[in-house]
């Protein structure tokens, strides 16, 4: 099939394009840029942080010699030409920042799909990997889907789960998600492409919990939950750098075992022992390390630059 790819740099696009690459022709790549983007920040990421070239989907289209497209904010109409001009049988979207309209989703003969990482219809939204370890759920899991008006209401095609088992760290189900969504994409374009693919309705079903983005200094744990589920949780998310406190620049939250025992004080204080730093709780203790990376220094460098350019 002639496939038009839409994502947003990062393995969980990148991963996807190759391997329906390896099964089907690419005619075209589209990168949707980040929720905030200007072309100002995004220069400055890319002089700092110097982003590998094998998740950059630019970096993959000129590898391919396809045409290449980044989508901003308010430039759908740029979208629906690039689709028309270059005709393709589908599309197939892994990670964008903003709906589809119906004019653009619906050009495609076969329609266009979606790799949505939950079990829909929980978890509808961009920020399902989050809840689903703020909620402690013991399973997650892909759904490839239609895309339609609603967000991520639109037929299912496949759908797979997957366990988390307590603690799971959040780079080892990240790889699991795209793994599996990147065999299920492929097995919905068999289906399509053989005209034996079967719908599932769900955009009639309610969606328990909408998987939105946090909001901006919002305190999200409570430290009367039991310490297996803050563990869980911080040891799942990027959250523990926003709940501690204290941190150098450069330099992240690395969360380790915890451990059951009598109360230290107030809950959700970082203190330091003999045995390194940790967070206090009413059942025991989270034990955590501050780790030192370039690439966590050159994120901060990133933002710390963006506070003196918004104060121009």
């Amino acid at each position: 099939m002639r496939v038009l790819f839409i994502g947003q740099s990062g393995a969980f696009s990148t991963y996807p394009l190759r391997k329906i690459a390896a099964r089907h022709e690419i005619v075209g790549v589209v990168e949707s840029v980040p929720q905030k983007y200007t072309p100002l920040k995004a220069k400055l990421r890319r002089f700092l942080t110097r982003p590998s070239k094998n998740h950059s989907l630019k970096s993959i289209a000129g590898q391919m010699s396809v045409p290449y497209l980044l989508l901003q904010k308010g430039k759908k109409s740029d979208l629906a030409a690039f689709v028309k001009t270059l005709n393709p049988d589908i599309i197939c979207v892994a990670s964008m920042s903003e709906l589809l309209p119906k004019e653009v989703f619906s050009l495609p003969p076969c329609g266009t799909i979606n790799f949505h990482p939950a079990l829909l219809p929980k978890y509808r939204g961009p920020r399902s990997f989050f809840w689903q370890y703020y909620f402690m759920e013991p399973e997650t899991g892909v759904t490839i889907h239609y895309i339609d008006e609603g967000e991520d209401t639109g037929d299912i095609i496949r759908q797979k789960s997957i366990p988390v088992p307590l603690g799971m760290k959040s780079a080892y189900l990240a790889n699991e998600i795209i793994i599996t969504g990147a065999s299920l994409m492929l097995e919905a374009l068999e289906d399509i492409s053989k005209g034996t693919v079967r719908r599932v309705v769900q955009k009639h079903l309610p969606c328990p919990f909408r998987a939105r983005r946090e909001k901006k200094g919002e305190a999200l744990i409570d430290w009367n939950w039991p310490i297996e589920r803050i563990w869980h949780f911080l040891r799942g998310t990027a959250y523990q750098d926003k709940a501690f406190k204290f941190r150098l620049p450069g330099s992240s939250w690395i969360v380790r075992e915890f451990k059951k025992g009598e109360p230290d004080g107030s809950a959700g204080v970082l203190k330091i022992s003999l045995q390194g730093f940790y967070m206090t709780h009413r059942e025991g203790r989270i034990f955590v390390t501050l780790k030192w990376s370039l690439i966590a220094f050159a994120r901060d460098l990133y933002h710390f630059a963006l506070r003196l350019v918004r104060k121009d």
